[in-house]
């Protein structure tokens, strides 16, 4: 049955015909008390149509809205996603760092405010250790209340909760970013058509949206015969840490799971590693005059657009550059783009820090970022200059040809790789603006690292961003200005 909703013209109408016909009251014109009687009752009766409408709609998946909404998707199983909370990175550094220093999960900070109610506090997410020789790391924090009310800016996050031995200072260096605004009807309601959908087919669209539900996740990808091995599923998992098999969170999820698997089918459980992505822009705009305000909208639409790009981005995608460069040149005040830096850091357990990976991950001829499987992009931060935008730091970025002899045949060549390519990252990433890759020095570096037993052949190229001048092959030193900073690009070794 359905709800017929009558207008205040039909109910007046309707109400004049009757008295009309079955009464002897005939003056129904304009201003008679019997028609203003009518007309006032027929607003009421009006009134009561529109909510009893209100409540009709409010029953239906389609047409319900706000609590409601909420209420009749309850009745699935299903409850609305709150706002995710705000993340993003504060820097802990140290004068002296004659030992090592570990920065435990859980750690609080905060920003600094006169009034009390306006400070915002986060803690850390993971275990970090700064080891002996290094200044500083970079830790991963989120905030303790949700939604927009997390967010801080650049320079704000300055105090420790309680003093860490070692430790001098601690600054958030970028501005948090949040993960998910609460879910909104649309969002709601499209979920839970698709559980609807999917519900008792036991297919791997009904896992995703079941395991979709639960909260925290912000996304699911389900592949099927991932090993070749037919009935069995991987369900990879965005949102929450699920490497601990015995926690709360992978029991919920695993139960979720069993309540809609098929008899005989195997389930493998993973959680994505988030690859946090920075990047830099260097855009040269339409050449005509521009007040502050119009430069500052169309760096801010830049930005959006490479951020509503990553972030619809699943697990296992990669980040293709040239999409990027599309959704950017659609501005129309866009005329070229001459620089795109994109650069990743992985948490890398062996250093108890996050790393830069970027030379292990971008495709040299496309210029594309490869994200694993069990891995997601997350941004970071993304700087974006014009030719109105005054440069105070540049770039030479190096790269290495490296021949070397293994100290045993035994000792596997890509574990040496990957110790050569960590230990020139650590060495250039503690040069400052000004200072030399020194040539000899860089030798010695490899040379000393576990398994090689003697250098052949060093040859370094540097790529000077600021005055584009190119030194290849060189056995000596690469000197830097005061206004260039060496970064490792590219490390090619060659075992013989």
């Amino acid at each position: 049955m359905t709800y017929q909703k009558k207008e205040y013209r039909e109910i007046v109408d309707n109400m004049i015909k009757e008295i009309s016909d079955k009464s002897k009251l005939t003056d129904t014109n304009i201003g008679s008390v019997t028609r203003t009687l009518l007309e006032t009752v027929g607003r009421e009766v009006s009134t009561l149509y529109n909510e009893m409408e209100v409540a009709y709609d409010s029953g239906f998946i389609d047409s319900a809205n706000g609590n409601a909404l909420d209420m009749v998707v309850s009745i699935l199983g299903i409850q609305r996603k709150s706002a995710q909370f705000a993340t993003g990175t504060v820097t802990f550094s140290r004068r002296n760092p004659s030992h090592d220093v570990t920065i435990q999960r859980g750690t609080r900070l905060s920003t600094r405010a006169s009034d009390p109610k306006n400070v915002k506090i986060y803690e850390t997410t993971m275990d970090v250790r700064i080891t002996k020789g290094e200044n500083e790391a970079e830790v991963p924090i989120k905030s303790l209340n949700p939604g927009e009310s997390g967010m801080t800016d650049f320079e704000t996050i300055t105090a420790l909760e309680t003093p860490i031995i070692g430790i001098d200072k601690v600054i958030n260096k970028k501005p948090t970013t949040i993960g998910t605004e609460r879910e909104t009807d649309s969002e709601l309601r499209s979920r839970a058509k698709a559980t609807v959908l999917a519900a008792g087919k036991a297919t791997p669209e009904a896992i995703r949206n079941v395991v979709l539900g639960i909260p925290g996740v912000h996304s699911v990808t389900v592949n099927e015969i991932p090993n070749g091995i037919p009935g069995e599923l991987n369900v990879v998992i965005d949102g929450l840490d699920l490497k601990d098999e015995d926690s709360a969170e992978y029991q919920r999820v695993k139960e979720t799971i069993d309540t809609i698997r098929p008899a005989g089918i195997n389930v493998n459980i993973k959680s994505t590693d988030t690859v946090r992505v920075e990047i830099k822009l260097c855009v040269k705009l339409t050449d005509i005059l521009r007040t502050d305000e119009e430069i500052e909208e169309i760096v801010n639409q830049i930005k959006t657009r490479v951020a509503r790009y990553i972030g619809g981005l699943n697990s296992g995608n990669d980040l293709v550059r040239n999409r990027m460069i599309s959704a950017i040149f659609e501005i129309k005040d866009v005329h070229n783009i001459d620089d795109f830096i994109i650069t990743t850091k992985k948490f890398d357990d062996r250093l108890g820090r996050l790393s830069e990976d970027t030379y292990r991950r971008v495709d040299l001829k496309t210029q594309d970022i490869e994200i694993g499987e069990y891995e997601r992009a997350n941004l970071d931060n993304i700087e974006v200059v014009t030719q109105y935008t005054p440069k105070l730091m540049f770039y030479v970025y190096v790269d290495a040809f490296v021949e070397a002899s293994l100290t045993h045949k035994t000792v596997p060549e890509y574990k040496v790789k990957e110790r050569i390519e960590s230990a020139l990252f650590t060495y250039l990433n503690k040069l400052h603006s000004g200072d030399s890759i020194d040539y000899e020095r860089t030798r010695s570096i490899i040379s000393s690292v576990d398994g090689v037993a003697n250098v052949h052949d060093l040859r370094l190229t540097g790529f000077h961003e600021e005055t584009g001048i190119i030194v290849k092959n060189t056995k000596d030193n690469l000197p830097t200005s005061a206004q260039e900073k060496p970064r490792l690009r590219i490390v090619e070794v060659k075992i013989i």
